[in-house]
């Protein structure tokens, strides 16, 4: 569980982006969830930010890094909705 000071950056961070027009996502809690993900995504207009917030002596896990890593060489993102019976297209898709 993030200590104080980061919750009060989280908050911080997440109060300034969405008064600057960034649409704010974050994970409330990460139980359940894979390990590593960043802790925000903002998107407004064409940029998409991934950031994983930490306290000025927090370290970066492996699976941070791993994620921050694959993020940062990300040169097309998609976006849409995926049903059972689109099954054949996002199989493609994924391959």
């Amino acid at each position: 569980m993030p200590d104080k000071l980061e919750k009060v950056y989280l908050a911080s961070v997440k109060e300034v982006a969405q008064a600057l027009n960034w649409k704010v996502y974050h994970t409330l809690r990460s139980t359940g969830s894979d390990k590593g993900f960043p802790d925000l995504v903002l998107v407004r207009g064409d940029t998409c930010l991934f950031i994983e917030l930490k306290s000025e002596k927090g370290e970066v896990s492996a699976d941070q890094q791993e994620w921050i890593d694959a993020l940062a060489k990300v040169m097309v993102v998609k976006a849409g909705v995926a049903r059972p019976s689109d099954w054949p297209q996002l199989q493609r898709l994924l391959e």
